[in-house]
């Protein structure tokens, strides 16, 4: 049995949402992006600040900030990269790394084998310059790729196209597709790297709706890219997302209304002998569950949604901990349904100062679980478990979901806040809230 298997022996079997269930693999990609050169005007000035969609990767002894700059004039965006040292200060000045055909609208990076590798989504064609990271529009095409580059943030090769698919106006009640484009990376097995991707609209089974569906690419290291899973939801309720690595797989969440909002969990298996899909597995039904996120502590997974009760307006934190070794930390709480596991509340959600570096704590009645970036094995995105109130990070105008790229540096945690500036902060000591 896997690690993420074994994390998951102890939940309840819950009915599955019509279109969640697992599908064959599709083994090649259809359609390429159009990638452009690699040659860009050298003396348009770069825009002033931080554009979006932008990304904050770290190397463990620094890192980088990678930024999409879309020019509505020339249709076309430019990839923007700054480096940052260990103390999240940056070196240098930005540079323009690569000119891309269409609206970036998503943008994501990791670090492979020490150096980052970055990869996007594309809006080209009709209405590219109406859609932004938060809202998908128009009709025109999506294309998917990745671009490796080295520590110094220099070309590595040409971009990798993986996917290019089509994408009808969502103009009728009918369309089930998610309102935006989302691309997320994670490093693979031998030198490879899995991208996790929103993905067209397709018919329902046995239905004449849409549905939303999403696949996962494997991009090996020769530049090979096949899709190694696909699936689809009649009803999404928040898009796949928290790629993140849990043992000897790389785990993700979504969510779907079916009856009520269940959250779901899925995982690929990283094999010796490369990707494998694995079956999906489901935690216990929780209504209204507007969002997750997913967790590797080194030990056992974390899973952290809001949960918004049919007779309640205001949305809370629930949590669940699964731990591999040990009785389960935490336990379901009451319920006037029989059929509805409800996970104990959030009490507390803060950070503090330990051995000169941030450590997030998440409380409920009865226990506490750290995540701990520096844990060797430890997997989670930052930006989604410690909350912009908590960092006092101001958010984005009209965009109550937007989360602030984060990454720990080695010696300071770096941030890009919602007015588009750079934010850092350090541990001078232990017991105390990281200093801005």
């Amino acid at each position: 049995m896997t690690v993420f298997a074994l994390a998951l022996a102890c939940r309840r079997d819950a009915p599955r949402p019509p279109g969640a269930g697992p599908t064959a693999p599709v083994t090649d990609p259809t359609g390429a992006p159009r990638i452009g050169s690699a040659d860009a005007d050298d003396e348009q000035p770069l825009p002033d600040g931080y554009c979006h969609p932008a990304t904050v990767i770290s190397t463990g002894r620094g890192g980088a900030i990678i930024d999409a700059c879309f020019d509505p004039q020339t249709n076309q965006t430019d990839l923007v990269g700054q480096r940052v040292d260990a103390d999240a200060m940056t070196v240098g000045s930005r540079v323009r790394l690569r000119r891309i055909p269409g609206n970036v609208v998503s943008l994501a990076a990791a670090v492979v084998d020490g150096a980052p590798r970055v990869a996007w989504i594309a809006h080209v064609g009709d209405g590219a310059e109406r859609s932004d990271e938060f809202t998908d529009r128009g009709r025109g095409h999506r294309e998917v790729a990745v671009q490796a580059l080295s520590p110094t943030l220099a070309l590595v090769g040409a971009p990798v196209p993986v996917h290019r698919y089509g994408v009808a106006a969502r103009a009728d009640s009918e369309r089930r597709g998610w309102a935006r484009s989302r691309v997320e990376i994670a490093a693979g097995p031998e030198h490879a790297v899995l991208l996790l991707t929103t993905d067209a609209e397709e018919p329902c089974p046995g239905g004449r709706q849409r549905c939303a569906s999403w696949s996962v690419f494997s991009v090996e290291a020769d530049g090979t890219a096949r899709r190694v899973r696909h699936e689809s939801s009649a009803s999404a309720s928040f898009e796949p997302q928290s790629l993140i690595r849990v043992g000897d797989e790389l785990a993700y969440v979504r969510g779907a209304d079916a009856v009520r909002s269940t959250l779901y969990v899925h995982s690929v298996r990283l094999g010796s002998s490369g990707v494998s899909t694995m079956p999906s597995a489901m935690f216990d039904p929780l209504p209204n569950w507007l969002s997750g996120s997913i967790a590797w502590t080194g030990s056992a997974v974390v899973t952290l949604g809001e949960e918004r009760a049919i007779d309640e307006g205001v949305a809370r934190l629930a949590v669940r901990v699964t731990s591999l070794s040990g009785p389960m930390p935490t336990r379901p709480r009451p319920s006037d349904e029989p059929d509805t596991v409800r996970w104990p509340l959030v009490t507390d959600r803060s950070w503090r100062c330990v051995r000169r570096h941030p450590v997030l704590r998440i409380a409920w009645r009865g226990g506490a679980v750290e995540l701990d970036p520096t844990t060797p094995g430890a997997s989670f995105e930052l930006s989604r478990w410690l909350s912009p109130a908590v960092a006092g990070i101001p958010v984005r105008a009209r965009a109550p979901r937007w989360l602030p790229p984060m990454a720990w540096m080695g010696r300071a945690l770096l941030a890009i806040d919602g007015f588009d500036r750079l934010r850092r902060w350090t541990c001078p000591r232990d017991g105390v809230a990281p200093t801005e």
